[in-house]
């Protein structure tokens, strides 16, 4: 299942929190989740700030709707990417 980055919208495995401990880049998993959600995947995977997408776009809608359910799932990971799963036809 997919988590997708809050900031500009790309579509990440939710394991691929833990590779990017295993990675180094971040100190656990808890500091991943938050420089993911925080900085963008950009700055957890390739040491470059992302950017936001086009407003209105598929990519600015998948940011938005991914931050609504952080808010309201907090830390279940799981809960947000079975959400987002059943909200992929908004994206398309």
């Amino acid at each position: 299942m997919d988590i997708y980055c809050t900031t500009c919208g790309e579509p990440w495995a939710v394991d691929s929190l833990h590779d990017a401990v295993d990675e180094g880049n971040a100190s656990d998993y808890q500091d991943a989740r938050m420089i993911f959600f925080g900085s963008g995947c950009g700055t957890l995977f390739n040491n470059r700030p992302c950017e936001r997408p086009e407003t209105g776009g598929p990519a600015a809608m998948r940011a938005n709707v991914t931050a609504a359910l952080l808010d309201v799932l907090g830390d279940d990971l799981d809960g947000i990417a079975s959400e987002l799963e059943g909200a992929a036809w908004m994206f398309d």
